[in-house]
């Protein structure tokens, strides 16, 4: 103990031995109810609840975790923000992209309508080319047999005719 602290009890032996016992019971009764209030008002004055103040260690230690859990809480929901964000800006991109890519293909699938009513004329094209052959081989199979027949009735008189000048002996008009 310090000296202090021995000077004040060796004083209270002292005045105690000046007193009674009965009322040296009452002094210390009263002197603890007297400290007792005293501080009871002082914490109150403080601003400090007996009541609150047992688990208000807990109560603080749970605060100070809460905030903390907070704290990181806010920090994980800022960088999933940050992620969404990131996945709302590639899906912009590629849906872009895609829409990109969708225009063009409405271009190509306009140019190949196009090409297919191209090919569509060709085929009609090749349809009337064809038609007119047939009826060009008709017309060529009639002409050939009646002109088969002028032709070989020609080469008949051609080569009676040859006769005929040979049989007379003018050589000079072969």
């Amino acid at each position: 103990m310090s000296p202090t602290a021995l000077a004040i009890v060796r004083a209270f032996i002292r005045l105690a031995r000046g007193i009674e016992y009965k009322w040296l019971f009452a002094w210390i009764f009263c002197s603890y109810i007297v400290i007792a209030m005293i501080a009871m008002v002082s914490r109150k004055a403080c601003g400090v609840d007996r009541n609150r103040d047992k688990p208000t260690v807990i109560h603080l230690q749970h605060d100070r975790s809460s905030e903390r859990n907070c704290d990181k809480h806010i920090i994980l929901y800022e960088h999933y923000l940050q992620l969404t964000q990131r996945g709302y800006d590639k899906y912009a991109e590629l849906f872009t992209a895609y829409l990109e890519i969708t225009g063009k293909n409405e271009e190509l699938l306009e140019k190949y309508d196009k090409v297919v009513e191209a090919y569509k004329d060709l085929a009609r094209a090749h349809t009337r080319i064809a038609e007119i052959n047939e009826t060009f081989m008709r017309t060529y199979n009639r002409y050939a047999t009646e002109y088969g027949h002028v032709a070989l009735c020609f080469g008949y008189a051609l080569r009676g005719y040859g006769q005929a000048v040979r049989e007379r002996g003018h050589t000079s008009m072969l």
